[in-house]
């Protein structure tokens, strides 16, 4: 359509209200004001579709004598956009506050309202929004939503992954939101707006608009991935490693509950929604991390000893139901000021790492692990940068011990630990090799991969007794005497079998067997 007016020439200050008594009731929206129906001529070959909503809005609300004569060929024109837009003849009052206002861009949800008090609306404007905050990235935020996720948070989400398609992550984050591509359904949409009566119609029409546009700016998408795959094989595998994680990704959902309120609780600074959360996420630490197999720890044998505590929690973030709960136990502690070395170290390991939040960080950790290499020898896969700040990490210690158990006394909430003069036994690891499985990532962007040992030996030194230390008694739960424990600060980082046996009996407070 050939118009030099901007849709904002279109709007005049006149009377309120409607020109004509027999308009439909959807123009008499309160605080309307008249439009002028510049372009007439035009509406009915019309493809920009803003253009001819406030076209239509002026010629049917305040018809002109020119728009009068053309009252049937208007109405069909509105009748076919309504179709195109999944709207009814009620929605249009929608369209009449919008066309008076024209909102550019929909509204950011409070960052005091909690995220599972969204609507459809705050769920649109919080996720297409989410790239600007990292506490917000688009990812999590849409699986933090879960099963309360809209089709108009999906449509938000769906936004800032199809953006930047010549970003060097866009392989990637294609990858991640190509289930909810096939998953979109404008219907729904349409659904949920008219459910969504918190927020003014011109937001809701902002929302409706941003859907059609999709089905548009998806067709380019699928011959931008079409040309992508067709250059090189290995964004094909991209697309099916991401698929088949995020089928797979499974989790308890009195984790993802547990989760979803300290989400709430950072989002909004509530203390009543972090209440109890203490007693809660070490509840489901000990659970999930207890349901570790110990042979999995078997890799810190033989690493430095300042190395070990921060690789068995890159091993507990490996899986869904660990990884929440060690997020949980993260959160509470930045929630309620009480931290501990666990929370802090957690915190670290958290930071960087995609992990296991639902379905999309689900595919995006399969994708940075997977290994994936494109054909041209001299170019790279990037992978969405994930930076959560809010876990609030630090790796730093006060100091620790390692010795063997002579008597554990509690007192409340403090376990004392008094040591015995003992021979200890220890692996020592005199040759082994890395492998390719990622598990974490550094601030730096270094990649971290597992280390498994294949030649061992034993050796046995002799420890003298430590002074007794006192440390949080959550962490003495199942600790006897002849136990060797490894300390940091109040909590007990590892707990082995008499002679400091090769694999742990417990790591931070939780046993594996």
């Amino acid at each position: 359509m050939k118009k030099c007016l901007s849709l904002a020439s279109l709007i005049v200050l006149a009377a309120t209200g409607a020109a004509d008594a027999d308009v439909p009731s959807w123009c008499k929206v309160d605080g309307a004001r008249k439009i002028d129906a510049s372009g007439l001529s035009e509406l009915y070959t019309e493809t920009k579709v803003r253009d001819a909503v406030v076209t239509l809005v002026a010629a049917t609300c305040y018809p002109s004598a020119e728009a009068q004569g053309q009252a049937k060929q208007i109405e069909t024109t509105r009748q076919a956009w309504s179709k195109k837009l999944e709207m009814t003849d009620a929605d249009w009052s929608d369209a009449v506050t919008w066309a008076v206002s024209t909102p550019s861009s929909a509204p950011i949800p409070s960052n005091k309202l909690a995220w599972s008090a969204w609507t459809a609306v705050d769920q649109y404007g919080g996720l297409r929004a989410s790239t600007i905050d990292p506490a917000y990235d688009p990812a999590y935020l849409a699986d933090a939503l879960g099963a309360r996720l809209t089709e108009a948070g999906r449509l938000g989400f769906l936004a800032t992954c199809i953006e930047r398609p010549t970003n060097n992550d866009a392989g990637a984050r294609f990858a991640m939101c190509a289930s909810d591509i096939a998953a979109f359904d404008r219907k729904k949409l349409a659904t949920e707006l008219r459910a969504d009566t918190t927020h003014t119609g011109a937001e809701r029409m902002l929302v409706r608009l941003a859907g059609y546009d999709l089905v548009a700016e998806l067709t380019a998408h699928a011959a931008t991935v079409k040309a992508l795959v067709a250059k090189d094989a290995a964004y094909g595998t991209m697309f099916t490693v991401a698929e088949t994680a995020r089928k797979a990704w499974a989790a308890d959902p009195a984790l993802i509950a547990l989760v979803d309120k300290l989400d709430d609780a950072r989002i909004t600074g509530s203390r009543k929604a972090s209440d109890g959360c203490a007693t809660s996420s070490f509840a489901a630490w000990r659970s999930s991390v207890g349901a570790i197999p110990a042979k999995r720890f078997a890799s810190l044998v033989g690493q430095e000893w300042f190395k070990q505590f921060g690789l068995a929690m890159d091993i507990v973030l490996g899986q869904p139901n660990s990884y929440l709960a060690a997020l949980a136990v993260n959160q509470c502690g930045v929630a309620t000021g009480k931290r501990d070395y666990l929370d802090k170290m957690l915190g670290t390991s958290l930071q960087y790492w995609p992990g296991f939040r639902g379905p999309r960080t689900a595919a995006h950790t399969a994708l940075v692990s997977a290994g994936i290499t494109l054909d041209d020898r001299t170019a790279t896969l990037e992978f969405p940068r994930v930076n959560r700040a809010w876990t609030q990490g630090n790796s730093s210690s006060g100091g620790g011990v390692t010795g063997a158990v002579a008597k554990v006394t509690v007192t409340g909430d403090i376990a004392t630990i008094e040591f015995a003069k003992a021979k200890v036994t220890q692996t020592v690891c005199d040759k082994g090799h890395y492998t390719n499985r990622v598990i974490q990532l550094r601030q730096d962007g270094a990649v971290v991969y597992e280390y498994v040992c294949t030649k061992e030996r034993t050796e046995t030194i002799l420890v003298a007794p430590s002074a007794p230390l006192k440390v949080n008694a959550r962490y003495a739960v199942g600790v006897t005497p002849g136990m060797v424990v490894t300390t940091a600060e109040d909590v007990i980082k590892f707990v082995h079998g008499k002679g400091k046996s090769a694999l742990p009996l417990m790591v931070a407070g939780a046993g594996v067997k």
